[in-house]
């Protein structure tokens, strides 16, 4: 209990204003695996390749929503990417403890690939998990900030990726072990619609986790259903975006994003 009163109202008012300070900078975090990481998108194959992907890329070639953001946001932007290759969803705990910010105004959470690739035929259990990981993030996220914006994409069609480039990609699909559980040569056409079926249940959990958050989360279902090409994906490993496909990701989850 605070005894002297004029001494109160003055620390209750400088709390206030603590509050409500707005910050110099505004925070885009980007969270997820080798996709946000920018991996094999162009030679040398490697996560120094961060700087074309299609969330905080800052390269030309790429029109990422950091460009983007540029254009419409007065603050300046201070964008911090902690994707990781291999990430599932479990590691985005781990990710959101690498984020030193103040606050969180724009998160792009693109997640769950490696996750399915996991996933074997009794996978009820892997997908409550994977629902309960993604909505922390989200949760905590809001915690952080009320106002957030989070953009939720769609694990993209791997299966439509199979169907076209069984005949050139198969060699390096093997050769970088490409999900496994879909692109691996030995696996077959009843596995690979059973794994079809876990991706379609996965994007189902995203937005439906959206759905319970309408007022921060915009569940970006247009991923899955765009019809990506060979064109769009790694001449390294047939498997990751390339430039191409990173400046596609970037425009379909910004057309059906918060700004437009």
């Amino acid at each position: 209990m605070c005894r002297w009163l004029p001494v109160c109202a003055l620390l209750s008012l400088y709390a206030i204003h603590a509050q409500a300070e707005p910050h110099d900078e505004w925070y885009l975090i980007s969270m997820g695996d080798s996709i946000t990481a920018g991996f094999n998108t162009r030679w040398p194959g490697d996560i120094s390749n961060s700087r074309y992907n299609w969330s905080t890329g800052n390269s030309k070639r790429v029109n990422s929503h950091l460009h983007k953001l540029k254009e419409i946001i007065s603050h300046k932007i201070k964008p911090i990417n902690v994707a990781k290759s291999r990430s599932t969803s479990y590691q985005l705990k781990q990710q959101l403890e690498k984020v030193k910010s103040p606050t969180i105004d724009y998160l792009t959470l693109l997640i769950g690939a490696n996750d399915v690739c996991d996933w074997q035929e009794d996978y009820a259990e892997n997908q409550q998990k994977f629902r309960n990981n993604v909505h922390d993030i989200i949760e905590r996220a809001i915690e952080i900030n009320a106002q957030v914006r989070v953009v939720l994409p769609a694990i993209p069609n791997m299966y439509r990726l199979y169907k076209q480039g069984k005949d050139k990609c198969g060699g390096r699909w093997d050769y970088f072990e490409a999900c496994p559980s879909l692109l691996n040569s030995k696996r077959t056409d009843a596995e690979r619609l059973a794994f079809r079926d876990r991706l379609i249940n996965a994007n189902e959990t995203l937005k439906e986790l959206a759905a319970n958050f309408p007022e921060n989360v915009k569940y970006i279902g247009e991923v899955y259903e765009y019809e990506f090409t060979l064109d769009h994906v790694s001449r390294i490993d047939c498997f990751h975006p390339s430039i191409e496909g990173q400046n596609e990701l970037a425009r379909i989850t910004w057309e059906n994003g918060w700004y437009l």
